[in-house]
């Protein structure tokens, strides 16, 4: 009852997590700021993933990992940092406030996912079990909405060919992520993962 319970509080902050990814990249749009500030934004998981364990499993940090975090997300930031996107259809119709805003709610979004994780892990549910089953339904629920996106757009395989690599490599970063919030330090964890930003 345990594992049903865990994974259907994963299940829900994934498929919300991925509505509020839909949205914090519709309202960069709408702001027009560059994306790469936006997934910058973001590298803020491991800060709120950090207060959150520090809160609930009194987990510290030694005085390296705060300097490495706060190091990693100045670097993102740096790099990330660029001019808005010009956009020919005229002003932005919101202003940057709304995106920060929802890329701090996916942040703690994502930090709920590692706290459920770090759970799992005391519910004594194998890592590779739980990234398993949390994928194939998560999974679920994106191929619905990419069988919906392809009835309004068609794509053929030389476009879905790179979507379908980046996301076998996603599971495998899925696995590692899991794998590290259970038993690492959170922290440290989020912010490796967030080195995929200035990428």
């Amino acid at each position: 009852m345990q594992f049903i319970r865990l994974m259907g509080a994963r299940y829900c902050c994934s498929i919300l997590g991925s509505i509020m990814g839909v949205f914090l990249f519709r309202a960069a749009i709408l702001a027009n700021v560059s994306s790469a500030f936006i997934i910058s934004l973001l590298s803020i998981t491991s800060v709120t993933t950090s207060v959150l364990f520090f809160i609930v499993f009194k987990e510290l940090l030694h005085r390296k990992h705060m300097l490495a975090i706060i190091l990693m997300i100045g670097s993102v930031c740096l790099v990330a940092n660029s001019q808005p996107e010009q956009d020919p259809m005229g002003p932005p119709q919101l202003t940057i406030v709304a995106p920060m805003a929802v890329a701090l709610i996916l942040s703690c979004i994502y930090s709920v996912n590692s706290l459920i994780t770090r759970y799992a892990k005391y519910r004594k549910i194998p890592t590779l079990q739980y990234s398993a089953d949390s994928s194939i339904l998560t999974g679920l629920f994106i191929l619905t909405l990419f069988c919906f996106e392809n009835a309004r757009q068609p794509y053929n395989l030389r476009e879905a060919a790179p979507v379908i690599i980046a996301s076998i490599f996603t599971l495998g970063a899925s696995l590692c992520l899991n794998a590290a919030m259970a038993h690492g330090k959170a922290g440290p964890g989020q912010a490796l993962l967030q080195l995929q930003s200035p990428w």
